[in-house]
């Protein structure tokens, strides 16, 4: 399977969502190939354990993370269970509404709670803080470099600069340990922050629909990175 042959899926080619044991997997392989065309200065990266990502030369080390709340982490892993014929209780239905999702009419489909910029940011935080842990180990191991990404899957609603700081640097500053950078993934862009919560940079993420098929197809190994990684 090609790039362009990939490039040519539509959604409903894949019939049912990830499995859940496999969305993780999924997320380390889209923080991979994000990297790698975001960061064209740094090298090629393995997904590995221990960080997620690690240098083929052993310099640099990413933990990769997904900020999700857990009434929508518990939703998605409820739906694709049922979806894939796998949930345990019939009453996915009940617990997915009174997590503050709606299930459509013909279960094909759901829809998340309604959530503001605070609630965002909230998330995106209290998974940055739960990674703070991490550096200390990963150093240990003899990582030059530690970083960390955050993938929100979701479009972010629009603030400054100042805000996106000012919320970063809430977390960084309780920990004497700091990662050498942080990348946030968030409306189809790249945000690159220093460890003490500056930003730093930031680009547009080309062909994101694209990546996220083919992390889901090598999540499921039905696709070796080898096969596409020259051509994306």
């Amino acid at each position: 399977m090609t790039v362009d042959d990939i490039r040519s899926m539509t959604w409903f080619d894949f019939r049912k969502p990830l499995e859940s044991h496999l969305m993780k997997k999924s997320t380390e392989w889209l923080a991979l190939l994000i990297v790698s065309q975001c960061k064209t200065d740094f090298p090629k990266f393995l997904c590995n354990d221990a960080p997620d990502l690690q240098s083929r030369d052993k310099q640099i080390g990413i933990e990769v993370t997904e900020a999700i709340s857990k009434e929508d982490a518990q939703i998605s892993g409820l739906f694709s269970n049922y979806r894939n014929g796998k949930c345990r209780t019939d009453k996915w239905r009940d617990i997915v509404k009174k997590n503050g999702g709606k299930v459509g009419f013909d279960e094909s489909n759901i829809t998340y709670p309604t959530i503001t910029s605070e609630d965002e940011w909230k998330t995106i935080c209290e998974i940055y803080g739960k990674k703070m842990g991490k550096i200390m180990s990963y150093r240990q191991k003899g990582f030059e470099k530690i970083g960390l990404i955050i993938i929100y899957s979701d479009s972010l609603i629009p603030v400054k600069k100042e805000t996106m700081e000012e919320s970063m640097k809430g977390i960084s500053t309780k920990f004497k340990e700091k990662y050498d950078f942080v990348f946030l993934v968030a409306s189809g862009t790249f945000f690159e922050f220093d460890g003490y919560g500056n930003l730093t940079g930031y680009k547009r993420i080309e062909e994101m629909d694209l990546l996220k098929k083919c992390a889901r197809l090598l999540a499921e190994q039905k696709i070796k990175i080898e096969s596409i990684e020259k051509e994306l």
